[in-house]
């Protein structure tokens, strides 16, 4: 990447992962961990934040916000309480077996 500083042109690198590709992104780690579903009783949850839907997902924010307003994801709430049905996560994002 190039930055300009002042007069000069300074050139930086993008940190590379070791494959050679950009690192990846931690959420990718998390695909299909049903540890994030579950509560303390080892109960599947009722409802689950955005956040946790994306890792879950192993997707963008924006890719779970799109298919929540697609009717693809049930989600109860609005703005900042808002939160995705694990119900519909599960049909949406079947876990790998």
């Amino acid at each position: 990447m190039l930055f300009r500083s002042g007069r000069t042109i300074v050139e930086e690198e993008v940190p590379q992962a070791a494959s050679g590709g950009l690192i990846a992104d931690v959420g990718k780690l998390e695909k299909g961990d049903m540890g994030l579903l579950m509560d303390t009783n080892n109960d599947l949850k009722r409802a689950v934040t955005l956040d946790v839907a994306r890792r879950f997902g192993g997707v963008s924010l924006r890719a779970i916000q799109d298919a929540a307003k697609n009717d693809k994801l049930l989600t109860e709430g609005t703005r900042l309480n808002r939160r995705v049905l694990v119900e519909s996560l599960l049909k949406y994002f079947p876990p790998e077996k």
